[in-house]
């Protein structure tokens, strides 16, 4: 099965509509393998995703 790329994502740390949960599991639907979460002046939504990576 092939695996997709986001690269530009934004969650509500920023100016995004959805949490880092949600975003993550809407990329697991999605087939999603590689993402950038892109969030401005904040890296809390990095930090976050990280907690649900390991």
């Amino acid at each position: 099965m092939e695996t997709y790329k986001d690269m530009y994502i934004h969650s509500t740390h920023s100016d995004g509509s959805e949490g880092i949960s949600s975003l993550l599991e809407q990329l697991s639907q999605k087939n999603i393998g590689t993402f950038a979460i892109t969030d401005h002046d904040s890296i809390e939504g990095i930090k976050d995703a990280c907690v649900f990576m390991i």
